[in-house]
Formats: C-alpha cells, sequence, structure tokens
C-alpha cells in the first residue's frame, strides 16, 4: 500500500510524530488510548483535511510502532496517554495544549512550523 493517499506533507508527518512522542509512551499492552482511529481524527483535526486510516497505520509503523488488529476494524497500538489529563476530549479540541506542542517543537528544532 502506498502511503499519502491524502496528501499528507513532509511537515505533518514531522508535526504529528512529535505530537506523537510527547503525548503517549510506551505501554506493555496495546490500548485503546492509541487505536487507528483515534489517530486519524486527530490527525484531520490538528491538519484540517482528510486522513485516510491506512495512511496513519503506515505512518505508524514507518515510525516503529507495531500494530495488532484487536477486532473491530481499527488496529490498536502499544502505546498510552502519558497521563490522562492529556487525553483529548472527544472532539480532540486541546488547541492549546497543540499551541505549546507546536512552539516547543519549533524552539527545539530552531525552525518554523507555519
Amino acid at each position: 500500500m502506498t502511503i499519502n493517499n491524502a496528501h499528507i506533507t513532509e511537515a505533518e508527518k514531522e508535526v504529528f510524530k512529535y505530537w506523537i512522542e510527547n503525548t503517549y509512551v510506551e505501554s506493555g499492552k496495546f490500548s485503546t488510548d492509541s487505536n487507528s482511529a483515534k489517530l486519524k481524527h486527530l490527525f484531520e483535526h490538528i491538519f484540517g483535511h482528510y486522513a485516510y486510516e491506512d495512511d496513519v497505520i503506515k505512518l505508524m509503523e514507518q515510525w516503529g510502532y507495531v500494530p495488532k488488529d484487536l477486532g473491530g476494524g481499527h488496529v490498536y497500538f502499544k502505546l498510552r496517554f502519558r497521563d490522562k489529563s492529556m487525553e483529548p476530549g472527544g472532539e480532540y479540541s486541546d488547541a492549546d495544549r497543540f499551541g505549546v506542542l507546536l512552539d516547543k517543537y519549533k524552539n527545539e528544532l530552531g525552525d518554523s512550523v507555519e
């Protein structure tokens, strides 16, 4: 399968990976915190455009996260929220926290995310 059916840019991949690494921690078991549907909707909320669930799964695999199909049409990863307070609401509307992460990303890389 080809990644990028939804034309995900390299910058979007970097920001999304950064968000994953700073919001989640590895877990000993597969968690609903990080199912592929939640990650897909999170991506769409952050970047404002559609993403295919398969694209998000392939990105996670490229970054070393092993998926597992536990039924229900989605795959799960061995990730859980770093802290329960980081769990976004049902609408993934935590724009303030994400803005802070983007600023941190920009400062750490000495780069612009604009």
